[in-house]
């Protein structure tokens, strides 16, 4: 991120600008009839208004920061089956996610996972009518694994998807990320849910896995889990604590030179959005890997003393972004289940979300914000 001193150099340097454009523009009746000029004009007021607000503006901006483009735009297709016989629950499940970024590349990843569990309870359930009521709930074992094709262009992206419909056979090549993870996952429900009636009851839920991840000459290992102590991201700028339930991802990226990077990421769903929290340690840098190495020091690496303590250094000594995604989930579920202590059950999801970047932030080294101007197309 390009040093204060440095910002206001750039204001400073862009403020004359700003005025002949503003000359130029009070005289510049006949210059209007001259077609495309003046949607030059008013998009170079505003980067010049907005390099002098000290945000991030374009594209070249954020790459000289150090900062990754935005997703800007996404959706996520596919199902979701779990049949559920006697104690014996298992799930399969498969989707395709296409991601547009704020550079204008996409990604395309194809997530792929297996459950196998124990369920038991006493109730019953049809979906998509909306009846749910009794108690039951599930444990079980998970695996995720998923592979990322990225491409400079829509339009090349969108040959690899018409080239899927024909044939898998494009699937075969050479993915630039891929990634594996396992865990344990647990549910349950008590209470009823009625079309006419409303519903009552709590929900409770959890899930834990460990992961690796390959692009290129770098290898990720993360966490990922459910964290319900809104304390544990106090420190970190932008968060808000009062979301009913959050999915957390702590990673951990090394290369042929060794660390280079630590990351914080948490997911707060709302109605009708998602917020995301993602809070970044430079650890090529001395200074901070050896405060993160204190942070870690003694005790489970993902503890919410040691969680606490990287989002304090991360907020003070790192980079933290907070996108804000406007949730349309068109997905439908269908299914029927009964259970008397054991159960007999199928359900599928037809899965239909799309998610599209309402805000976005930047807060660097304790400083800011800065609006992602770059990523919001303002």
């Amino acid at each position: 991120m390009r040093a204060p001193r440095q910002q206001g150099q750039a204001a400073a340097e862009y403020v004359p600008l700003l005025l002949v454009v503003v000359l130029a523009m009070a005289a510049a009746g006949a210059v209007a009839s001259v077609p495309g000029v003046g949607a030059s004009v008013a998009a170079a007021v505003r980067t010049g208004i907005c390099i002098v607000g000290g945000d991030v503006c374009r594209t070249r901006d954020a790459e000289a920061a150090g900062l990754a483009p935005c997703v800007v735009r996404d959706r996520e297709h596919g199902r979701d089956t779990t049949l559920e016989l006697a104690v014996i629950r298992v799930g399969e499940d498969g989707r395709f996610r296409i991601a547009t970024h704020s550079d204008g590349t996409v990604t395309v990843t194809r997530y792929e996972g297996k459950a196998l569990g124990v369920v038991g309870g006493l109730g019953l359930e049809l979906q998509p009518i909306g009846v749910e009521l009794g108690v039951d709930g599930h444990l079980g074992v998970t695996r995720r694994s998923a592979r990322v094709w990225r491409f400079e262009t829509p339009a090349a992206a969108g040959a690899f998807l018409a080239a899927l419909g024909r044939s898998p056979a494009p699937l075969l090549r050479p993915a630039a990320e891929r990634w594996w993870s396992g865990g344990l996952e647990t549910a349950g429900h008590a209470g009823i849910s009625l079309p006419v009636a409303g519903e009552a009851g709590v929900h409770v839920g959890a899930h834990g896995a460990l992961g690796r991840r390959l692009a290129g000459d770098r290898e990720t290992f993360f966490y990922e889990g459910t964290f319900d102590r809104p304390q544990l991201y106090a420190s970190l700028p932008g968060w808000a604590s009062d979301a009913t339930s959050r999915t957390g991802t702590v990673e951990l990226t090394r290369d042929s030179a060794g660390p280079r990077e630590l990351v914080i990421r948490m997911l707060a769903p709302t109605s009708g959005a998602v917020t995301e929290l993602t809070a970044r340690l430079d650890l090529r840098d001395p200074g901070i890997r050896a405060a993160a190495a204190r942070a870690l020091r003694g005790g489970h690496p993902f503890s919410p003393a040691r969680l606490t303590d990287l989002a304090g250094l991360a907020a003070t000594d790192g980079v933290v972004e907070r996108h804000v995604h406007a949730l349309d989930d068109r997905s439908e579920t269908y299914g029927a289940s009964a259970k008397l202590l054991v159960a007999l059950g199928l359900e599928h999801t037809k899965v239909d979300i799309r998610r599209r970047l309402a805000a976005a932030q930047v807060w660097v080294k304790g400083a800011g914000p800065q609006r992602r101007v770059d990523c919001l197309g303002e």
